[in-house]
């Protein structure tokens, strides 16, 4: 099986053993450990998952794994959540973050990098409430609404402040 066969297959196992619609499969992420293959699933949850969830299902999948021999060799099996610097992927996480402020970089080069609060997600676009810096003396802040295409943006990731 190629490996987005079997990266696709497993995402759907391990959808079809979460028991509550709220958690949700971030992605599958495969990697080498040493002498065996390292599979990692990233959860998430409309109001976050705890690690007791990741447990669970991280027990569930590898039974089930084991019961189909996906993998020949060793494995290393890996359930948490994918983090706040992990890049931001599909709707549900986009909604999730809405609030919170974000730096989007495009997937044309030329234009700069965007950073703001997230206003609102739909199904083809973001709105951010985009942070203008001025140039000169004073160096003033101002904020405007920007909506993005998803089709736009290379990268979204939240931007943490301390």
């Amino acid at each position: 099986m190629k490996q987005e066969e079997l990266k696709s297959l497993i995402r759907e196992l391990a959808e079809g053993l979460l028991d509550n619609e709220e958690y949700f499969v971030v992605g599958v992420v495969f990697g080498s450990a040493p002498g065996s293959v390292s599979v990692r699933i990233l959860l998430d949850g409309d109001n976050g998952i705890s690690i007791d969830e990741c447990g669970k299902l991280s027990r569930a999948l590898g039974d089930v794994i084991e019961e189909r021999e996906l993998f020949a060799g060793k494995y290393v099996l890996e359930v948490s959540t994918p983090g706040i610097d992990y890049p931001l992927e599909g709707l549900r996480r986009y909604r999730k973050n809405i609030g919170r402020v974000l730096k989007v970089t495009f997937l044309d080069k030329e234009e700069k990098p965007a950073k703001g609060e997230l206003l609102a997600v739909d199904e083809d676009s973001i709105t951010i409430n985009e942070e203008i810096k001025e140039k000169g003396k004073g160096k003033k802040v101002t904020f405007a609404e920007k909506t993005i295409p998803f089709a736009a943006i290379e990268q979204a990731k939240v931007v943490i402040s301390f």
